[in-house]
């Protein structure tokens, strides 16, 4: 029997509660609507404490008082009016959304009132918002983000210095390389495992529902086997893929893109994907999150071997490619084990000096510095 009357008395409790919290929760939903029709309240109110006031008159004038003296004896019993209206409000009403809503109709009626303060100030938070979003994506993407790529800390930037220019470091500018000297790199440096070029340019992707803009990334075929990636599908580019001009049609795409355009579809291996009117063939789809060494570049991206540059590149490109001082392609390599990027740097000045003597009209004033890709590039 004591079991049974506890266990009613925990029920009864348990149910007090509950009501208890439906009530809150009714009082504060009343409140909150209540905020939003405040005049009407305000009415309300003033029509209760006027009946209250003349109901008071009332039994003055019945007890003897005249007119005048039973009025003013009702509002001295009543106390102060504009103190009750204000406390009942707070019973009413959330006092803090009440005063909220009363500052944005007045900061908006002043906003009204002075619109070319107005127009500075919306100028202005526009601009601090589009700073902040900007700076965000750039820490996101540089710090928050690196390389997804294998041992990231061996692999550095080439990138030219020119005494003409006043450009005498490469973290103060990224120059790159001239097409011909990265060749002459290739060949003559001894510090690097292997050393890869790309330059990029937008191409039109007209395979899809409608023409679509896309960047091509054009690679030396060394490009993922430097960077240590894996195939999410398919292959990467062969040795020696990039080394037929116009022949060499194949395109790895990125991660994204495949997602995003062709639905993870995992045939589309061999598919043809048609960029400004040729059709180059998917041969592989890049590891998923990894977009380039750009750290600002688009999700969907397109990779293709640097010896179609003739098809992608426009105007003067496709015969300034073959100029040294044309410092059209990005150049980065892959320290060997245990070289230090100062000692691979000290080596490589060595090239350039060489380079300066049997290319003076060129390469005059220029030399090479090296710079950490362990953070995304920012160009």
């Amino acid at each position: 029997r004591e079991f049974s009357v506890r266990c009613r008395q925990k029920t009864t409790e348990t149910e007090r509660r509950e009501r208890s919290d439906i009530v809150s929760i009714n009082r504060n939903i009343s409140k909150l609507g209540a905020t939003f029709r405040k005049d009407e309240i305000a009415r309300e109110l003033d029509d209760e404490i006027q009946t209250h006031i003349e109901m008071e008159t009332d039994e003055n004038l019945e007890g003897g008082m005249k007119p005048d003296e039973a009025r003013q004896a009702a509002h001295r019993a009543f106390g102060n009016v504009a103190l009750a209206q204000e406390d009942s409000r707070g019973a009413w009403i959330y006092r803090w959304a009440h005063d909220f809503v009363a500052d944005l109709k007045f900061g908006v009626r002043m906003l009204l009132k002075n619109k070319g303060f107005s127009a500075v100030a919306v100028i202005s938070l526009a601009l601090g918002f589009g700073l902040n979003t900007t700076i965000f994506t750039v820490v996101n993407a540089i710090l928050l983000h690196p390389l997804p790529v294998r041992d990231v800390s061996s692999l550095v930037q080439l990138d030219t210095v020119d005494s003409k220019t006043r450009v005498t470091a490469a973290n103060f500018q990224k120059m790159g390389l001239s097409y011909p000297n990265y060749e002459d790199y290739l060949r003559q440096n001894e510090v690097f495992t292997d050393v890869v070029a790309w330059m990029n340019t937008p191409v039109t992707w007209s395979g899809g529902a409608e023409p679509k803009q896309l960047q091509a990334y054009l690679t030396t075929a060394n490009y993922f086997d430097v960077l240590g990636l894996k195939p999410a599908l398919g292959r990467f580019f062969l040795p020696g893929e990039d080394a037929h001009p116009n022949s060499d049609t194949v395109v790895v795409i990125s991660y994204a893109l495949w997602a995003n355009k062709f639905g993870m579809d995992p045939n589309v291996i061999g598919k043809p994907l048609i960029l400004d009117a040729i059709p180059y063939t998917i041969i592989g789809v890049a590891p998923r999150g990894f977009k380039g060494t750009v750290s600002l570049a688009a999700a969907e991206q397109t990779w293709v071997p640097i010896s179609m540059y003739s098809q992608m590149l426009g105007g003067f490109a496709i015969d300034a490619i073959h100029d040294r001082r044309f410092l059209a392609a990005t150049v980065f390599g892959r320290l060997k084990p245990g070289m230090q990027m100062a000692q691979a740097e000290a080596s490589l000045k060595t090239i350039a000096s060489r380079l300066e003597t049997e290319y003076p009209k060129d390469n005059g004033g220029r030399s090479i510095a090296l710079s950490s890709l362990d953070r995304k590039s920012v160009v």
